[in-house]
């Protein structure tokens, strides 16, 4: 019996009587990795399906800031407001799209998308794998990250400080790995 089941059903008898039914009841709650199921439609975050007409009023209003650059985001909130829908143009998304920090739902869910090595260094780098393989190394998360990193760095000009370097992020060894699974 999980180690969870039993803290569980321990808890549990300190309120009432626990019978054999109760804890199957509970074991048979339990997912393959010992924990209780979620019900995630719940905790999921709803996707708005992409609307050309908001769009287009953001693009307005961004076209009109760049014309009169001493107009406030809440003045172009309010005056490009679509009138069609119940959603509401924030000052904020306005002032957050205009800076840069999320582009128009088109492109990637509005999530900018930065790529330091293209598909010739990223096959440049399964042969360096390979040879790691060939001598016996295992294929391990930190070593496939130290690659990228080392050869983002070695591309960069002589001169770049160490802070301004571009590296690979936390999860790009799993995306890699998921890329290439051959």
């Amino acid at each position: 019996m999980p180690l969870r089941v039993n803290q569980q059903a321990r808890q549990d008898s300190r309120k009432r009587p626990i019978s054999e039914a109760y804890v199957e009841k509970r074991k048979r709650e339990l997912n393959t990795e010992g924990f209780y199921q979620r019900d995630d439609s719940v905790v999921s975050k709803k996707v708005r399906p992409f609307d050309p007409r908001w769009e287009e009023a953001l693009q307005e209003a961004i076209y009109f800031k760049n014309r009169h650059l001493e107009a406030s985001f809440r003045f172009l909130a309010r005056r490009f407001q679509p009138e069609y829908t119940t959603r509401v143009l924030y000052p904020s998304l306005l002032e957050r799209r205009w800076n840069g920090k999320t582009r128009s739902l088109l492109s990637n869910r509005g999530h900018l998308k930065v790529r330091h090595l293209s598909d010739a260094d990223e096959l440049g780098i399964m042969e360096i794998l390979d040879r790691y393989q060939y001598i016996g190394t295992p294929l391990r998360l930190g070593l496939l990250r130290g690659v990228a990193n080392q050869m983002l760095k070695d591309r960069a000009p002589k001169d770049t400080p160490m802070d301004d370097i571009p590296t690979v992020g936390r999860d790009w060894p799993l995306q890699f790995i998921k890329r290439h699974s051959d």
